[in-house]
């Protein structure tokens, strides 16, 4: 049998009734539509729109319901302290979801009753899940290799790339969880994954990670610096996963200062980091500075476990310059002291000065013993000696001594060894006597400090221009000496700072830029895929609508046949008549009603009282489909479409309209007489196309 589909579609304008009153359908089952395959949502309105959102706010509640029952399990075994984070996210995740889905309504059924709309929605379970999983089995899959290899990675100490790839995770437990909580709902089985990864999992992972980071400052706290300028020691800050003992590098730090300005920066491959501070002390004398792990890309609810993680380094202000030496003491037998230069060290910097390898001046002293005695003590005999520290003050570049001095100290013990490690841990410099060697020769020292000051901005520049902009700071923390140098250094230091605060802030954006990018590349090929799935789904269940259309129409039709066999088949036959040509036979079977239209003369519409014919005719009729009387085929094309014939004599056909008249034997279209029959809520149109009769079925809506 030949099945072709005629497509025509003709709209309907339900006719004003004395009494609103809504649908014999409305709130009733619609046949084909179970509960179990179905979410049905009906609504009214003085719109059709309206009449839809209101249907599609019924679905989306039930949507809601099925996806709230299952989530409410998935946040309820987060601990309070994290569970409002939590809710939120998935809150917004659900609503989320739940716009997402309504868009795959369709629509079954509408009818406008006086000026209210009533309409009923349905959305397919069956072809939703197909895509649903694929969806699904996306998110899980980005979810559980990016944890699983956080594992791996925390396992081989590589714990910062492991915190990133829980933090890249976090975005997709939501979602999946929320549209696994809607699969479960509608699939006959759950969708199941491992255990082991679940939402308080993933946190209690995170957790514990964050809590075994420690952060230590080694190196260049409680320095003494000139106010405004830079501290001329770099402060060291070390980062340490305390469980495994190890460094971690590439850790993402931020630096708090006390006027609030923020630096940013990052471990190196030792798990190291250098932070060149300015000397700026609130009190004028004081300063510190917070060093902590940066929060900027991390999700709000790990935010507060990285607030414990954090270090302090301390400084001294000073309105003096800042003077640097770098130290060498030996014994008399040239063995180097380095206990003894350590504490000499600490001496300086107590009073305000610096100790660094690089210093332009050097102190370089020799400790001699030079008086030992034996003395009578409590407990027997002691050994006391006097150790005497000579000094000389050196310039590193002119290899020129530019001042001396020495200084004594006694040491009291049970031995020589005891003793004289006694009268090492006495020696310190006393800021008097550094003072005064400093005055005598203060000329050249300044001449020197001066000429240092040039080369180290002239490094500096050089270190900029190679673009090693971290280098080129601490270079420039050095000059310390003539008013223009220290000029110059101070604005070079601004501009490098800012370069380097700009680099980092763009690298960061751009690492950001294409880890998102990536993430919705990935999310946009599981929506295709989806759609794919979608789609497939769909087109199967076309094909079995279709089968099932087409059944329904046939054994329509057939009931048809034998209707007209006791009615006026005759007069159809004999009054049928539209004048086409072979080559448009075909259209006009398609769209015969618009066809017949464009025939006659246009009517103009009336509002006279409706015959007991028109008031028949005036309703919404469903196409069912076309016969050919000769040789008894069927056309199927366009089944389903509607015929909307008002009470005010006009009608619609999709993109044809116009006005109606009847009387007992034909309706006019447009003036264009087509007979009609109606029987037992069956209209039958008779057409003649080609000379060869046609008979249209409809049904009443």
């Amino acid at each position: 049998m030949k099945n072709r589909y005629i497509a025509f579609l003709i709209g309907m304008v339900v006719s004003q009734v004395v009494l609103a009153q809504a649908p014999r359908w409305f709130g009733h089952d619609m046949p084909g539509y179970s509960t179990s395959n179905y979410y049905i949502g009906e609504g009214e309105g003085a719109s059709y729109s309206e009449a839809i959102s209101n249907a599609q706010a019924v679905v989306a509640s039930q949507i809601r319901v099925s996806i709230e029952s299952q989530v409410n399990t998935y946040i309820s075994e987060v601990s309070d302290n994290d569970r409002v984070e939590i809710k939120e996210s998935f809150e917004t995740e659900i609503n989320s979801t739940v716009d997402e889905t309504i868009q795959g309504i369709t629509m079954i059924k509408n009818e406008r009753i006086k000026k209210r709309y009533y309409v009923t929605v349905a959305l397919d379970k069956r072809k939703y899940l197909a895509g649903l999983r694929v969806e699904i089995n996306q998110l899980w899959s980005k979810i559980y290799n990016l944890i699983k290899d956080a594992r791996e990675l925390v396992n081989d100490g590589k714990i910062f790339t492991a915190l990133e790839n829980y933090t890249d995770a976090q975005p997709y437990v939501s979602p999946f969880y929320v549209k696994k909580s809607f699969y479960d709902a509608l699939a006959d089985r759950p969708y199941t994954i491992d255990e082991f990864i679940t939402v308080e999992g993933i946190i209690s992972e995170v957790r514990k990670l964050i809590n075994g980071i420690d952060l230590d400052v080694t190196a260049g706290n409680k320095q003494t610096g000139t106010s405004g300028a830079l501290l001329q020691k770099a402060i060291i800050v070390e980062s340490v996963y305390k469980k495994r003992d190890i460094n971690i590098p590439n850790l993402a730090l931020k630096v708090e200062y006390d006027d609030g300005a923020l630096e940013r920066l990052s471990t190196d491959d030792n798990g190291m980091a250098e932070i060149w501070t300015t000397a700026n002390c609130e009190n004028g004398k004081k300063g510190n500075i917070e060093i902590r792990l940066d929060l900027f890309k991390l999700p709000k609810l790990y935010k507060k476990y990285f607030m414990n993680v954090s270090t302090t380094a301390k400084f001294n202000c000073t309105n003096d310059v800042t003077v640097s030496f770098s130290l060498f003491v030996e014994d008399e037998n040239k063995n180097r002291l380095t206990k003894v230069e350590q504490k000499l060290a600490k001496s300086l910097e107590k009073i305000g000065y610096t100790v660094t390898d690089d210093a332009e001046l050097g102190l370089n002293g020799v400790v001699s013993i030079i008086e030992e005695n034996e003395v009578q003590g409590k407990s027997g005999p002691m050994v006391q000696i006097k150790a005497e520290l000579s000094v000389l003050l050196v310039t590193k570049s002119t290899e020129e001594t530019v001042g001396s001095f020495t200084q004594t100290f006694v040491g009291l013990g049970k031995n020589r060894k005891k003793s004289q490690e006694k009268a090492y841990n006495k020696m310190k410099i006393k800021k008097k006597t550094l003072a005064e060697a400093l005055s005598d020769s203060e000329e050249i020292l300044q001449k020197v400090l001066t000429k240092k000051s040039d080369e180290y901005i002239n490094e500096a520049k050089a270190l900029y221009n190679q673009t090693k902009i971290s280098k080129a700071i601490g270079v420039l923390a050095k000059v310390s000496f003539g008013e223009s140098q220290i000029s110059e250094s101070r604005e070079l230091i601004k501009k490098y700072k800012k370069e380097r605060d700009e680099y980092w802030a763009a690298k960061r954006k751009r690492e950001e830029e294409a880890k998102e990018k990536e993430r919705q590349k990935e999310l946009e090929l599981a929506r295709i895929e989806a759609e794919k799935a979608m789609a497939i789904a769909e087109s199967e269940a076309r094909e079995k609508e279709a089968e099932a259309r087409i059944a329904e129409a046939k054994a329509a039709m057939e009931k048809a046949k034998a209707d007209i066999a006791k009615i006026e088949k005759e007069k159809l036959q004999a009054e049928a008549s539209i004048a086409e040509s072979e080559a448009d036979a075909e259209r006009a079977r398609a769209d015969a009603i618009a066809a017949a239209s464009n025939k006659g003369q246009n009517v103009t519409k009336n509002s006279n009282p409706l015959n007991s014919n028109e008031k028949k005719l005036a309703n919404s009729w469903k196409y069912i489909g076309a016969m050919e009387l000769s040789s008894g085929l069927y056309y199927f094309e366009g089944s389903g479409r509607l015929l909307f014939i008002n009470d005010d004599r006009s009608f619609t056909e999709g993109s044809s309209s116009g006005s109606w008249s009847a009387d007992g034997d034909n309706i006019k279209v447009n003036g264009f007489a087509v007979p009609y029959v109606i029987e037992d809520g069956t209209l039958i149109l008779g057409f003649k196309i080609s000379g060869d009769m046609f008979l249209m079925v409809y049904e009443l809506l």
